[in-house]
């Protein structure tokens, strides 16, 4: 197959492919118009927004690299652009920044569960599923928890340990007349702990992207996210970060491309209405003698004053006050233009997690030689659990035939049978092959001994 020729690199650009999927574009913007909204809610008078910083910062960092390697200056503004997330970007409490992050991954990892399940489908099986088959794996058996609750596990560990080292070296070094013995003799045993609250925090942020789609590829546990992460990155770190680089890199280029498609698209929009203002003069409300702006330049400036796009579209040269319903069309404009432009990052979104459940199921592969093509599903795990009741009433009834707990039980598992392909988990050509009845299965393998009568 193609990505076995690559060594998985073709798998990773054809995550572009899967980026784009209807779904997975719905849910992102979902993402990203909650992050923006609580960021709105929490933090009204701080300006820019999170996002916009960062990506502002970002792209400084980009063409500062790109231009003249200007490897100093880059810095700077990849420091800048992470200072947006934290307490010193803000001047907030940290009770509201940790509410903040709360709530929002609280919101994003029920969709981020969502996006990744629909790449994991398409990505193992080649098949596409809708909203409603990704939203209905991600609340059944309590999955939820397994997409939230990874990450706090790590910053929990990591702050503990802080704490701990924290605690005993201030505490005993306010020792009357010994302190300063104890604090001496125990910062040994703190500088471990604060080793492995780096190694902690490493492991964090280098298993993070790939939480969410172990629980959409394998259906894992919260505790079992984390042990499948570190036990297919680190024995697979080289590769790992050479996936990561190449798959950042492709992703950056194909961001950029978009980017630079839907603004100048908007920009092409906007000064076809104002040629064709020009054309038919300044309207009705532009015959005062002072009027020297016409309607498109007030109601253009009026959206991006309104919207906040003045980092991301270009104001008008000249401003004046909009009149009349120039501020209302303003608005209707704007909303449409900030729904379009919101779509670069719902794609950024969607490639990360398409990318980031790519690679996790190529160093799966890897690791443990789990083909690719399998993918968990509710239903395998409900045959499963079918067929041990197939045995158990087998036994009750004490005969091969089974009596009537058995023959219900297998009248049911018969029926999960004819399930389709990607609810059993399996590709399409496995689907074009006769399957063995589980049920007939389970019997043969379990057969006993009839009891012979006299």
């Amino acid at each position: 197959m193609a990505f076995d020729r690559t060594g998985g690199f073709g798998q990773v650009v054809r995550s572009l492919s899967l980026a784009k999927s209807p779904a997975q574009m719905t849910l992102a913007f979902f993402a990203f118009t909650a992050f923006f909204l609580l960021n709105r809610l929490f933090f009204p008078d701080y300006e820019p927004t999170i996002l916009r910083s960062f990506g502002s910062h970002m792209h400084l960092a980009l063409i500062d690299t790109i231009s003249g390697f200007q490897v100093d200056q880059a810095g700077y503004h990849v420091a800048e652009a992470f200072k947006s997330f934290t307490l010193t970007g803000f001047g907030k409490s940290l009770w509201v920044m940790g509410l903040f992050y709360f709530l929002v991954w609280l919101i994003v990892s029920f969709l981020f569960g969502a996006i990744t399940r629909i790449a994991a489908v398409q990505a193992g099986l080649g098949q596409k599923i809708g909203l409603r088959d990704a939203v209905r794996y991600v609340v059944s058996e309590r999955r939820w928890f397994a997409y939230f609750l990874p990450p706090l596990y790590f910053i929990g560990a990591f702050l503990a340990t802080l704490v701990i080292s924290g605690t005993v070296l201030g505490g005993l070094s306010q020792i009357p007349i010994f302190g300063g013995l104890f604090a001496s003799v125990t910062f040994p045993l703190v500088f471990f702990i604060a080793m492995f609250s780096m190694i902690v925090a490493i492991s964090g942020v280098l298993t993070f992207p790939f939480h969410t789609a172990a629980v959409s590829v394998d259906g894992s546990s919260s505790f079992d996210v984390v042990s499948r992460t570190c036990t297919y990155i680190f024995p697979r770190l080289p590769r790992f970060l050479l996936y990561c680089v190449f798959a950042i890199a492709v992703g950056t280029l194909a961001l950029l491309a978009v980017s630079a498609v839907v603004t100048t698209t908007i920009d092409l929009s906007f000064h076809t209405l104002d040629f064709w203002w020009e054309v038919f003069g300044k309207g009705e409300t532009d015959l005062e003698e002072d009027a020297s702006v016409n309607k498109y330049t007030r109601v253009y400036n009026e959206m991006i004053e309104q919207y906040r796009l003045g980092e991301t579209l270009t104001p008008a040269p000249t401003y004046e006050e909009p009149r009349h319903l120039e501020s209302f069309a303003a608005t209707v404009i704007g909303l449409f233009v900030w729904i379009v432009l919101a779509m670069i990052p719902a794609y950024g979104i969607s490639y990360a997690l398409s990318s980031s459940t790519v690679i996790y199921m190529l160093l799966r592969r890897d690791v443990d030689g789990t083909p690719l093509e399998e993918i968990y599903s509710d239903e395998e795990a409900y045959e499963e659990e079918l067929l041990d009741e197939v045995i158990q009433a087998q036994s009750a009834d004490g005969s091969d035939s089974g009596g009537p707990a058995s023959q219900l039980v297998t009248a049911t598992l018969d029926r999960t049978t004819q399930a389709g392909p990607v609810a059993r988990g399996k590709s399409k050509a496995d689907a074009r092959q006769p399957q063995k009845a589980p049920a007939k299965a389970a019997r043969t393998a379990k057969k006993k001994p009839s009891r012979k009568t006299k």
